[in-house]
């Protein structure tokens, strides 16, 4: 008999401790973190985890820079603050991933951005606002002028900028890029179709150069390009046109309107729930990143000039002569239809710091 009741005292003890569990979920599994972290493998501080979206793919000067912001991210949160890269645009066109960078459905970008969220953005693509890379470096950063008027302006979306990598300046590829003879003579037609973004700066930039214009997603342009919908492309580096279109493209045209503004972003939502030890951290590798970027970046530039004539790719380049003309003819029209769009004080806020980034480098 008092075996039996010393058996039912500790069923008893059992359920009253299986109850007590179930009404506390973290106690069912010691170790749970609150929302938005999970336990590192040592059981001590916890992990969080983060998706960050590119358009650039593997092996590529922007997916290294990328990968070297994510291990330092891990370097100064010992490992904490866990990254997850998806390359090649897997989270969707960079048109719809900066809309989920203000949504907080994704936490981390480093590619173009789409002026559509705000017709201010498009200043980052004047063109012949730098024209070399000592201009490059002098005003791709978050402190330059250029860099705190678009931070101001993602500030104001509910994104953070953190840093910002060149990508290189761009021209034109394509399998028919127009009369060879004219290329840099603005007033002579080019009597092709150029992809262009979807952004009106771009579009006035290549009519400035004699283009016709087409918008078409970045997502859409390898199968526009070897379709026919567009004979060629604007909004590409040489490194692009090799990496994801050699086998698609004949000539590339080294107009060099503009040195690509990759910001690096992260959504404020994101950043706002973690730690404030590990939000210094991700500030801290951003800036860090944004020097590394541009040595990544430079260092690879010149030998993708080899990589497509190796490809069998034809380059075009303008002289001296051709740039100073062209560029000067580029800058004066689309950056007056710029000022209408945008409002003239901040064009004239442009016009002081290249004034400015003259100066300075000249001394």
């Amino acid at each position: 008999m008092k075996k039996k009741c010393l058996i039912a005292s500790l069923l008893v003890s059992a359920l009253c401790l299986s109850l007590s569990s179930c009404g506390d979920p973290s106690a069912a599994v010691p170790g749970t973190p609150p929302p938005g972290g999970a336990p590192s493998a040592s059981g001590g501080a916890e992990v969080y985890h983060l998706r960050m979206s590119t358009l650039h793919t593997s092996g590529t000067p922007g997916f290294e820079y990328c990968n070297w912001f994510i291990d330092r991210v891990a370097e100064l949160t010992d490992g904490n603050v866990s990254i997850e890269l998806f390359p090649g645009s897997q989270l969707g066109d960079y048109t719809a991933t900066y809309g989920e960078l203000i949504a907080g459905s994704l936490d981390l970008s480093w590619e173009s951005v789409a002026a559509e969220y705000d017709i201010r953005l498009q200043i980052m693509g004047a063109p012949y606002v730098v024209t070399n890379w000592d201009e490059v470096k002098y005003a791709y950063t978050t402190d330059s002028w250029l860099g705190q008027y678009m931070g101001a302006i993602h500030e104001s979306q509910g994104v953070k900028e953190l840093g910002i990598a060149p990508g290189g300046f761009y021209g034109v590829g394509g399998k028919d890029v127009g009369a060879l003879d004219t290329l840099f003579d603005t007033s002579v037609p080019q009597r092709v179709l150029c992809r262009v973004p979807p952004q009106s700066v771009s579009v006035a930039t290549m009519e400035a150069l004699n283009f016709t214009p087409t918008t078409i997603n970045y997502s859409d342009l390898y199968s526009a390009l070897q379709t026919g919908v567009a004979n060629c492309w604007y909004g590409g580096s040489v490194d692009l046109n090799y990496d994801n279109f050699r086998d698609v493209i004949t000539y590339y045209v080294a107009y060099n309107y503009t040195n690509e503004w990759f910001p690096l972003l992260m959504s404020q939502a994101s950043l706002d729930k973690l730690p404030q030890e590990y939000q210094d951290a991700i500030v801290q590798a951003g800036q860090e990143a944004t020097s590394a970027a541009y040595d990544i970046v430079y260092e690879n530039y010149y030998g993708y000039f080899d990589k497509l004539k190796e490809a069998g790719i034809t380059i075009i380049e303008p002289t001296e002569a051709e740039m100073a003309e062209m560029s000067e003819d580029v800058r004066d029209v689309v950056w007056a239809q710029l000022e209408g769009e945008i409002g003239s004080e901040d064009i004239q806020g442009l016009r002081d710091f290249v004034e400015q980034m003259h100066a300075d480098l000249a001394d």
